[in-house]
């Protein structure tokens, strides 16, 4: 099988991208307790070495520019309200969004050619199909979409 990522090379059972999803939830209320049922579905998208290191390194620029962006607003932070001379807040500002804008350019670089974990997400078959269904990513379903299939039914 290839991988979904590339769609050039094998996929390998160790790096496939697991996701849980539920869905079909049904509640039934008394005046006691609420039992609930739902079904839970297993898809593993396979995946090769090579497309699992690609997004392991895109998900380490990500957190790289995360603490950049950061380091850029405290920067501005202290050009507007500290009392740092002008060059020091101007230097800093000036390397963190230069070197914010270079790991988001290598991050696409890494991912070029191959898909997203984000697409994996929205467009992989099996996904894209149970989210129509209106499944939804997780072990459980969250309460409130519990105690609004109890509130649909109350009506009837």
């Amino acid at each position: 099988m290839n991988c979904w990522f590339c769609e050039i090379r094998s996929a390998e059972n160790r790096h496939s991208k697991s996701y849980v999803m539920n869905g079909d939830i049904d509640t039934q209320k008394s005046s006691s307790e609420t039992k609930v049922a739902y079904n839970v579905r297993h898809i593993d998208i396979p995946r090769c070495e090579d497309c699992h290191i690609r997004h392991q390194y895109s998900l380490f620029c990500l957190a790289g520019a995360l603490v950049l962006f950061l380091s850029a607003l405290a920067a501005t932070l202290f050009a507007v309200y500290g009392n740092l001379s002008g060059w020091i807040w101007a230097l800093w500002l000036g390397l963190s969004v230069g070197l914010l804008l270079g790991t988001l350019i290598v991050r696409i670089a890494i991912l070029r050619g191959v898909k997203t974990i984000w697409q994996a997400r929205t467009l992989y078959p099996e996904v894209a199909e149970l989210s129509a269904k209106g499944y939804r990513f997780g072990h459980r379903p969250k309460e409130s979409l519990t105690d609004r299939g109890s509130d649909d039914r109350a009506g009837e």
